[in-house]
C-alpha cells in the first residue's frame, strides 16, 4: 500500500513540475517576444530621426536624387522586329 501512495505522491509531484516548467517557458516566450517588440520600436523611432521619406522632400532635392541616361540622343535608330518561324 506505501508503495502505490508513493508513486501517486511521485505522480502529483511530477504533474506539478511539468506544469510548472510549461509555465516557466511561457513566461520565457513572452518576455523575448515583448523585449523584440520593443526592440523593434526603438530601432523603428531611430530610423525615422536619421531619415526622411522621399515624398517629404521638396521637389529640388528630388531633382537631385535621379538622373536620366539618354542613349543615342543625336542618333535615329530604327528597330525593326521580325518574327522568326521554325
Amino acid at each position: 500500500m506505501k508503495a502505490l501512495s508513493a508513486q501517486i505522491d511521485y505522480d502529483k509531484q511530477s504533474e506539478t513540475i511539468k506544469l510548472r516548467i510549461q509555465q516557466e517557458f511561457d513566461y520565457f516566450c513572452k518576455t523575448v517576444i515583448k523585449n523584440e517588440f520593443l526592440n523593434s520600436c526603438k530601432e523603428a523611432t531611430q530610423q525615422r530621426r536619421y531619415e526622411s521619406s522621399l515624398h517629404e522632400l521638396e521637389s529640388q532635392e528630388q531633382r537631385q536624387l535621379y538622373t536620366i541616361d539618354r542613349y543615342f540622343k543625336s542618333k535615329h535608330i530604327l528597330l525593326l522586329i521580325c518574327p522568326v518561324f521554325c
